[in-house]
């Protein structure tokens, strides 16, 4: 499943990439028409809180999702009630600026890479869009226990 999020659900949609799904967040003041356009045509879930969108005739088909919570954690409780997310369906595996999916760290990423993180286990990884580089630090760690907590949450 991927998704599209209106820049209402911004943080919603880093986590859901955080998560490992692919997820456009759209820009901002980009009208309600274009997103719309843009989920059709790539065959995404349109995540949202403007209430103008389940006027289109594609919101009874799944295609739009009308979020009526507040905050990230209400978000995502919502969400959840709506359709299965998992997540940890593949944690860490995309970039949360950009969303193309990760890859090992090059020499060149790896030495941007604080020294002490360099050999910790779990990957060092670079965004080959954005250049972003990504390392299993204690921020890291933190994120995993939230995802891993919404999982339990899931199931």
């Amino acid at each position: 499943m991927n998704f599209l999020c209106d820049e209402m659900l911004h943080a919603l949609g880093r986590w859901l990439r955080a998560a490992g799904y692919d997820v456009v967040i759209a820009a901002q003041a980009r009208p309600d028409h274009e997103i719309l356009a843009q989920a059709i045509d790539e065959d995404r879930v349109l995540l949202t809180r403007d209430r103008s969108f389940p006027a289109a005739p594609t919101a009874n088909s799944g295609q739009v999702l009308l979020l009526k919570s507040n905050g990230l954690e209400a978000n995502v409780r919502e969400l959840m009630q709506i359709i299965p997310v998992n997540w940890l369906l593949a944690p860490f595996t995309r970039c949360l600026e950009c969303n193309t999916p990760l890859v090992a760290a090059d020499h060149s990423a790896m030495a941007r890479i604080p020294q002490e993180f360099r050999a910790v286990p779990g990957g060092n990884y670079y965004c080959p869009r954005c250049d972003k580089v990504y390392w299993n630090g204690g921020h890291a760690a933190r994120m995993r226990q939230r995802l891993a907590g919404w999982q339990k949450v899931r199931t």
